[in-house]
C-alpha cells in the first residue's frame, strides 16, 4: 500500500470526549455546518484541534445536538484518525426524506492532490441517541457545501480537487477544476458529470444550485483581486460549463452557502459590504441570483465565516458558522426564516449569534 493511501481507510468514531479531545484542551475549531429535524432537534458539527492552533493531521470532528432550541447541547460522536490524515469540510445535510447525512473529506497529511469525500448516515436523527451508520467513502475530492437536490431528484456533490497547492502525489489530473460529481439514489453512488477550470485557482469549495428553467449555476471561490466569487453556468446537466466570470457578489475569498426557501427564493450567506471576514449575511434573490434586492445581517463582527446548514420543510434556515479559530474559537449558530430577510430583521423564533461551543473552557461539547 502506498504511503498516501492510509486516507482511504475509515475513521474511528467514539461517544466521549475524554481529556484527548475536550473542549476546555481545544486550540481550534473551524467550518461547522448545521441541520435541524422536523421535531425541531438541531444537530451541529465541526472540526476541531488540541494539539495544533491549525489544519493539521491532529483535526478531529465533533458532532453534538439539542433539544432545547440550541441553549445546550450534547455529544453524539467524535471522529478521528490514526494516522498521517487531515479530516475536514464537515457537512451535515438532511436529506427530502428525513435522513441525516454526514459528509467529511480526508486527505493524507494537508493535501495528497486526491482527498476523499466520506459519508455516514442517520436514518433516525430524532432517536432518543441518535445512531451513524458506518463510514463509505463515495468519490475523490473536496466538498465544502452539501449536495444539491435537482427537480429531477439527481443530488448533485460539488467535490473538486485543488490547483493551487502542489502534491507529490497528484494521481488524479482530470478532477483538478470545480467539479461535480451525481447520484441518482440518494448517494449510495457517485458518478463524475463534468466540471470548469477556474482562471484563478484557490480553495474552490463550489457549490451548485438549479434555476428555474433547469440550467445549472456553479458558483466558487476564488482569489480576492480576481472577485473572490466566480460563476458558471451549464445547459446540458453538467458535462459542460461556461468560462468562469465574477459573480454579481463578490467576496473575500471565503466559503458561502447557496439554497432555497420552499417558495423557491434563493438564498445566499456570504461576507456583504465587507472588510475582510466580518458582516456575515443572508441575501435573498426571486430571479435565481441575478440580483439579491433582501438582506439580513447575521454577525458584523470581524473573523466569522464559513457558513454552513439547511431549511427545513417549513422554511426555516438553520446555519452554523465559526468566529477567531484561534481566538475566541466560537461556534455559532443562526436561525431565520425568508420573512426575516425579507424584512430586514430577526422574527418570533429566529436568532443569530447563539454560541454552540468554545475552545478552550469546560461545558461544552
Amino acid at each position: 500500500m502506498n504511503v498516501q493511501d492510509v486516507s482511504l481507510q475509515a475513521p474511528h468514531f467514539i461517544c466521549e470526549a475524554g481529556e484527548k479531545f475536550c473542549s476546555e484542551n481545544r486550540k481550534w475549531q473551524s467550518a461547522p455546518s448545521a441541520a435541524m429535524t422536523e421535531k425541531g432537534r438541531i444537530f451541529c458539527v465541526f472540526s476541531g484541534d488540541n494539539v495544533s492552533a491549525d489544519e493539521t493531521v491532529d483535526n478531529y470532528t465533533i458532532c453534538g445536538c439539542s433539544d432545547d432550541g440550541g441553549k445546550s447541547f450534547r455529544p453524539v460522536f467524535y471522529a478521528y484518525h490514526d494516522h498521517e490524515v487531515r479530516m475536514s469540510e464537515t457537512l451535515l445535510f438532511m436529506s427530502p426524506k428525513g435522513v441525516l447525512y454526514h459528509f467529511w473529506t480526508q486527505s493524507y497529511r494537508y493535501f495528497d492532490g486526491r482527498g476523499g469525500i466520506w459519508c455516514c448516515r442517520c436514518e433516525d436523527p430524532d432517536a432518543e441517541k441518535p445512531v451513524f451508520g458506518e463510514p463509505v467513502r463515495i468519490c475523490d475530492g473536496f466538498m465544502a457545501d452539501n449536495p444539491t437536490v435537482l427537480k429531477s431528484g439527481r443530488w448533485l456533490f460539488p467535490a473538486s480537487v485543488w490547483t493551487h497547492i502542489k502534491s507529490e502525489f497528484r494521481p488524479f489530473p482530470e478532477y483538478e477544476k470545480a467539479c461535480i460529481w451525481a447520484s441518482d439514489d440518494e448517494g449510495e453512488s457517485l458518478h463524475f458529470v463534468g466540471g470548469v477550470h477556474t482562471p484563478v485557482p484557490d480553495f474552490t469549495e463550489n457549490t451548485v444550485f438549479e434555476k428555474e428553467n433547469g440550467t445549472l449555476v456553479m458558483l466558487f471561490r476564488t482569489k480576492r483581486h480576481a472577485g473572490g466569487i466566480n460563476v458558471s453556468e451549464s445547459a446540458d446537466g453538467g458535462s459542460t460549463w461556461s468560462e468562469a466570470k465574477p459573480f454579481v457578489l463578490d467576496g473575500p475569498a471565503s466559503r458561502f452557502m447557496v439554497s432555497r426557501f420552499p417558495s423557491g427564493a434563493l438564498v445566499m450567506i456570504t461576507h456583504y459590504h465587507f472588510d475582510g471576514r466580518n458582516n456575515l449575511t443572508a441575501l435573498l434573490s426571486d430571479d435565481d441570483g441575478r440580483t439579491f434586492p433582501h438582506s439580513l445581517l447575521l454577525d458584523e463582527r470581524s473573523d466569522v465565516s464559513y457558513p454552513s446548514g439547511n431549511i427545513t420543510k417549513d422554511g426555516r434556515a438553520i446555519v452554523a458558522y465559526d468566529r477567531e479559530r484561534t481566538g475566541a474559537r466560537e461556534v455559532m449558530l443562526a436561525s431565520f426564516t425568508e420573512e426575516d430577510i425579507r424584512n430586514g430583521a430577526f422574527g418570533e423564533g429566529s436568532y443569530t449569534k447563539k454560541i454552540v461551543a468554545v475552545g478552550g473552557e469546560k461545558g461544552f461539547i
